[in-house]
C-alpha cells in the first residue's frame, strides 16, 4: 500500500511539473474529483495504518463559489483490529484566484460519519490548492480537519492528493 501511495504521489508531481494551464472555472461548470491518502499513526504504544479514498462532485455557482458533495471511505487497521467508516458530506468551496494556473481554495463541510457501531454528525474545514495541467484537468493537494459530534467523537486530520476533471 505504501508503494501505491508513493507511485501515485510521484505521478501527480510529474504531471503537475510537466505541463501547466490557466484555470477556466465558470458558472455552471461541474467537477469530478478523486482523492486518496495513506498514513501510519504511532502514539503511546498505539500503531495504526489508515487508508482514505474520496470521490466528490461539485457545481460552480459562479467563477469562485462551488457547492458539492463527497463520499469518503476510511479503513483503519491496528494490531488485528480493523475498522471501516464511510463519510457523506456536503461542502461549500471558495476559490481565491479562480483564473490562474494555481488556484488556492478554502472549504467548509458537514455531513455524517458512519462507522462500525455508530453514526455521528461531522463538521470541518479544508484548505487546498489546484494546479491546472490542462483547461479541464487539475492535480490537487488538500489538508482538512473534521470533527465528529456524538458519543464517540473523534478528530480526523488528513493530507490528501488527487485529481479533478472539469466539464
Amino acid at each position: 500500500m505504501r508503494k501505491f501511495a508513493i507511485v501515485m504521489g510521484s505521478l501527480a508531481l510529474v504531471l503537475a511539473l510537466a505541463t501547466t494551464a490557466h484555470a477556466r472555472l465558470q458558472e455552471g461548470q461541474k467537477e469530478l474529483s478523486f482523492f486518496g491518502a495513506f498514513y501510519n499513526l504511532s502514539a503511546a504504544g498505539f500503531d495504526a495504518s489508515v487508508i482514505i479514498a474520496q470521490v466528490s462532485g461539485g457545481l460552480m455557482l459562479d467563477q469562485a463559489a462551488q457547492v458539492g458533495g463527497a463520499v469518503t471511505a476510511q479503513i483503519t487497521s491496528s494490531g488485528g483490529f480493523d475498522s471501516t467508516s464511510i463519510g457523506l458530506q456536503g461542502f461549500y468551496r471558495y476559490h481565491l484566484s479562480p483564473d490562474q494556473e494555481i488556484v488556492p481554495y478554502v472549504e467548509g463541510h458537514g455531513g455524517l460519519a458512519i462507522g462500525d457501531d455508530s453514526t455521528e454528525l461531522s463538521l470541518g474545514g479544508a484548505v487546498g490548492v489546484k494546479r491546472f495541467i490542462s483547461e479541464n484537468l487539475s492535480v490537487n493537494g488538500e489538508g482538512s480537519l473534521t470533527l465528529t459530534l456524538g458519543d464517540i467523537g473523534f478528530t480526523i486530520l488528513a493530507l490528501q492528493v488527487g485529481m479533478s476533471y472539469y466539464f
